[in-house]
């Protein structure tokens, strides 16, 4: 089935996204390559969705310096991978910029990791390779495998992961080649855990991630609303005139010849109905005034429809068939 999930929704569980124009940057690249990457039914994207809300909100960031971290909180982060708290004190007279390429040269090179996950980095590189993007991609390894799977030269430029195109196409490669999909097919939260635990190794809350997909899954229930008119003047012409306008549709009850036309454009009758809340709302005219006039519009049309074919038919203009 194709994917219903719409940016609206998005915006419906991370409304200051639509303020900040994030949702306007993103989604047309993420529904431009979720296919490609296998990402292609509302279970898979509600699931890569809430993953990179959790990670980053659905920004592309860099990694957060530690520089104000207390030390006892970043020995619980890395564990065995921790500096010393005397190379930490020493590096945050540095600076920022300095204290982050020292401390993450350190935590991210596989020397200091004895009982943790290996990143691959090269000597040095903890820092280069740090983690970036939307669902922060990290080590050496796996920026040389998005560069070479999306042809962008992020070895060499790390930082095309804080521009939109090349966080979701690196993200969305990482989830892809991870097997993410097949993890979180079924679209159960049992799944979706299993699926985070995977891309997540060592992590013990996923209490977060299950605030997003669930919130994803409620607010996907909910019907995308038409665009409103621009103005009370637009609102009119699309109400008056299109292919469901008032007018197309009283000239064709007026030219209907048999039954079946009749009904057709009884039909078109409620699609010119709908097109005329438009005009309602760029009005301020309240919803349940406009559901009565409008209603009543639809009776008084039918009403005219069935009275013009039933002259016809009288005259013999018409056939009951």
């Amino acid at each position: 089935m194709p994917i219903t999930l719409d940016k609206y929704h998005v915006g419906l569980v991370v409304p200051d996204a639509k303020l900040d124009g994030r949702l306007d940057a993103f989604w047309p690249i993420i529904t431009t390559y979720a296919a490609d990457n296998g990402v292609d039914t509302d279970a898979k994207m509600i699931a890569f969705v809430a993953s990179c809300l959790n990670e980053t909100g659905l920004r592309a960031v860099e990694e957060a310096s530690y520089i104000n971290t207390s030390y006892d909180r970043i020995k619980y982060i890395f564990g065995p991978s921790a500096p010393v708290i005397r190379d930490v004190e020493e590096w945050r007279k540095l600076g920022k910029k300095g204290f982050d390429e020292k401390f993450f040269n350190h935590v991210y090179d596989d020397s200091n990791r004895p009982n943790g996950y290996k990143l691959g980095n090269p000597p040095g590189t903890g820092y280069k390779y740090r983690g970036r993007g939307i669902n922060q991609l990290t080590g050496y390894p796996n920026y040389r495998q998005a560069q070479k799977e999306t042809g962008l030269p992020l070895v060499e430029n790390p930082d095309l992961l804080l521009t939109p195109e090349g966080s979701v196409r690196a993200a969305l490669r990482y989830w892809s080649k991870n097997d993410l999909n097949a993890i979180v097919a079924d679209g159960t939260e049992r799944s979706f855990l299993a699926g985070m635990k995977a891309m997540n190794s060592g992590l013990q809350d996923f209490s977060q991630h299950l605030h997003y997909w669930h919130a994803l899954n409620e607010a996907i229930k909910k019907p995308v609303p038409r665009p409103a008119p621009a103005t009370p003047v637009e609102a009119a012409k699309q109400a008056a005139s299109g292919k469901t306008g008032i007018s197309n549709v009283i000239a064709g009850a007026a030219s209907a010849i048999t039954i079946g036309e009749v009904v057709a454009k009884t039909g078109e009758i409620q699609g010119a109905v709908n097109a005329s809340k438009g005009l309602f709302a760029s009005l301020g005219v309240p919803s349940p005034y406009a559901e009565i006039t409008l209603g009543s519009i639809i009776l008084l049309c039918i009403g005219f429809n069935l009275a013009r074919y039933a002259v016809k038919l009288w005259n013999g203009d018409a056939v009951s068939r």
